[in-house]
């Protein structure tokens, strides 16, 4: 039995491999196989993903939505108490082991940790410290980049590439862009050139169409627009946030969608069309091709043959359209949970082999090692 996590920016997923050799995602959340990356530090405890989003409105000063993005920071002020940010990602991989635990019948022999390509030993050492807060077993706990993964799950289920061709890995989630190019091998994949934008994702997105409702509002409804804005509004703003997620997925499939806003001072239902979106996000999708385009050039030739997606945002139709110029797109399963399936296809794939060198990182200063 192997278990992987792709501890997220702002959602976490897994994937176990299970005896009859199938690898299944592992359902986490009550209405999806993610979780949000969430805490919320309670007098009982802390709650996790779904329970922490739910409970932020109590006291947002004891909840942190991206416990992964605060592990650089070393410690974490949650309430009146400062935590080590290795011990609030070890509450998220606890909750992922206790779900494990209940689709299997024995333990688990080796637990799979993915992460950023272009991370240093620093912040990997801050996984690595968290997965064992966690109650991993060190002997049990192996480590893959979410580019790797990503390469190895789109080319066993789909086209197979020959030692010597090459694709690009664009991973667009909610917190984060990454994206890598990577050359195939006689023993798998290396990575040539990896980099990335923090604070470059659809949480931006669902800023700018946040953005669009106020200001929607305020010329048709003043009063519920000044609730979404108000401390005493905050039932009314989660809400909306959430509506503004479903609007955003459904205009992946269709040209408009709802946005109902249900708050003390009345209701209003705006309307999202497609072409709106597109002209409210192009210059983060843009920024997010530019990105893929300087890295596929840094690589030098010969060219990807194509780009894979993952990451939720990277449904979005208008992103496909611009990424069009750069290189031919190829896209298979679920993006949201590309990299825990793939991180068990990459484990079993290159047991035993050398490891590859580490990528050349782009415009990124080295990262020191971790103090001994």
């Amino acid at each position: 039995m192997i278990l992987s996590i792709d501890f997220g920016t702002s959602n976490t997923a897994a994937a176990l491999y299970t005896p009859d050799g199938q690898v299944r995602t592992l359902r986490l959340g009550a209405r999806s196989d993610l979780m949000p990356s969430a805490v919320m530090l309670t007098e009982a405890g802390f709650l996790i993903g779904e329970a922490a989003t739910r409970s932020a409105m109590l006291d947002p000063t004891r909840y942190e939505p991206s416990p992964k993005r605060r592990l650089s920071d070393g410690t974490v002020m949650l309430g009146d108490r400062f935590l080590p940010a290795t011990d609030l990602a070890a509450e998220v991989l606890k909750d992922v082991l206790k779900k494990a635990a209940r689709f299997t019948n024995q333990p688990v022999a080796t637990v799979i940790m993915t992460h950023p390509d272009r991370w240093g030993p620093a912040t990997i050492h801050q996984l690595k410290t968290a997965a064992l807060a966690s109650g991993i077993p060190e002997h049990t706990l192996a480590f893959v980049t979410e580019a790797h993964a990503a390469a190895w799950h789109y080319t066993t289920t789909g086209t197979p590439l020959s030692p010597g061709e090459r694709l690009a890995v664009l991973d667009y989630g909610a917190g984060t862009c990454d994206v890598a190019v990577l050359e195939k091998s006689a023993v798998g994949f290396r990575v040539l050139v990896a980099d990335g934008h923090e604070g470059l994702g659809g949480n931006d997105i669902d800023a700018h169409i946040w953005n669009w409702v106020t200001h929607q509002l305020a010329g048709s409804n003043p009063a519920l627009a000044a609730e979404l804005s108000s401390a005493d509004g905050i039932r009314t703003q989660l809400s909306t946030q959430d509506r503004i997620r479903e609007a955003k997925e459904s205009l992946s499939e269709y040209p408009t969608a709802p946005i109902p806003v249900t708050g003390k001072t009345g209701d209003a239902v705006l309307t999202l069309t497609r072409n709106e979106l597109n002209t409210l996000i192009t210059r983060d999708l843009s920024r997010a091709v530019q990105l893929t385009h300087t890295l596929i050039n840094q690589s030098g030739p010969p060219a990807p043959t194509r780009i894979y997606l993952t990451g939720g945002t990277s449904h979005i139709p208008h992103l496909h359209t611009l990424l069009t110029s750069v290189a031919p797109i190829a896209t298979l399963d679920d993006p949201k949970t590309v990299v825990a399936k793939g991180a068990i296809t990459a484990w079993l794939g290159t047991r035993g082999a050398q490891s590859p060198p580490p990528p050349r990182r782009v415009s990124t200063p080295p990262t020191p090692p971790p103090p001994t």
